[in-house]
């Protein structure tokens, strides 16, 4: 191999070699590539978590907004105490899981049912993708008509502009 010194026996000594010297086999150089995408990240959503969890220890009106009292706790206790909370949470959980039965045999029972041979098979399993597969070709047909060159919508701003002559 190119680059490695040879020993005495006539071997080739391993070696390794550092890409220009940048470090790119160290650990944390990788964290350090990310860190600028890992601080948006946790900015966004980061802070509005923390600071919904500071306003949830305060009593805070609409009527008065700049009224802030730290109550500590007593909002969730309040909450955890309340009979309308566990109702919803009830209710949310039931319908959740309903839901999710619900669409899971659903789902399961049709592909069970297309997998089957029967005549038409072929158009009823086209039938039931075309709404997966027509927003992207949509999309696609209205980026061409906005970049086309003759009547594109962005062709006609960049010529109102004078950036570009028709």
């Amino acid at each position: 191999m190119l680059g490695q010194p040879i020993r005495d026996d006539g071997r080739r000594q391993g070696v390794r070699w550092h890409a220009s010297g940048v470090g790119y086999e160290r650990p944390y150089f990788a964290f350090l590539l990310n860190t600028p995408a890992l601080l948006i990240i946790v900015l966004l959503a980061g802070y509005p978590i923390a600071y919904s969890a500071w306003i949830s220890l305060h009593k805070f009106s609409l009527k008065r907004p700049r009224v802030f009292d730290f109550i500590g706790l007593s909002n969730y206790r309040h909450i955890l105490e309340s009979d309308e909370f566990w109702s919803a949470l009830w209710i949310t959980l039931a319908f959740t899981g309903l839901v999710v039965v619900i669409v899971v045999v659903l789902g399961l029972a049709i592909a069970l049912l297309l997998n089957r041979e029967f005549p038409g098979r072929d158009i009823v399993r086209t039938l039931i993708l075309l709404p997966w597969a027509i927003p992207p070709v949509v999309n696609g047909l209205m980026w061409q008509w906005i970049y086309d060159s003759k009547v594109g919508v962005l062709n006609g701003l960049l010529v109102s502009l004078g950036i570009i002559s028709k």
